[in-house]
């Protein structure tokens, strides 16, 4: 997973994510799961090979944000300017990740290093023609 309760607890108020959550551990999990695997989804539509390991600390933050969504959505979403900001930042996490599974956006894996780019298996293509053929009398 991308991230864990702590992150998000870390990234709102203290007693939100109980609150949200009801004291349920499986709901904040069943959260953080489907956010992880939401990433994974654009990741391999980019060419990555996932779990990342060691996590970006881009992709744990968007994995927060995507997670507390998903959270905010089991306690039900209403109209409060917190849940606006969570909905905003949700969307601008899959906006990302969106970049990454075109290309747009390339993350450096761990075996790349930091300054270098992610490979994209099938995304190179060449094309190698023969000699032209002179048709002409074969109509």
């Amino acid at each position: 997973m991308y991230c864990e309760r702590t992150d998000l607890e870390a990234a709102v108020r203290d007693g939100v994510i109980d609150s949200w959550s009801g004291g349920d551990e499986t709901k904040i999990t069943k959260a953080i799961r489907a956010s992880s695997s939401e990433i994974d989804g654009y990741l391999l539509s980019g060419g990555y090979t996932v779990p990342l390991s060691p996590v970006p600390d881009h992709i744990k933050d968007h994995a927060v944000s995507i997670a507390l969504y998903n959270l905010a959505v089991v306690r039900g979403i209403t109209d409060a300017p917190s849940d606006k900001e969570l909905a905003a930042k949700k969307a601008a996490a899959i906006r990302f990740l969106e970049g990454v599974a075109i290309g747009k956006f390339q993350i450096p894996t761990a075996a790349e290093g930091t300054d270098q780019k992610s490979t994209r298996p099938g995304k190179k293509f060449h094309i190698k023609t023969g000699r032209k053929m002179d048709v002409r009398g074969f109509c």
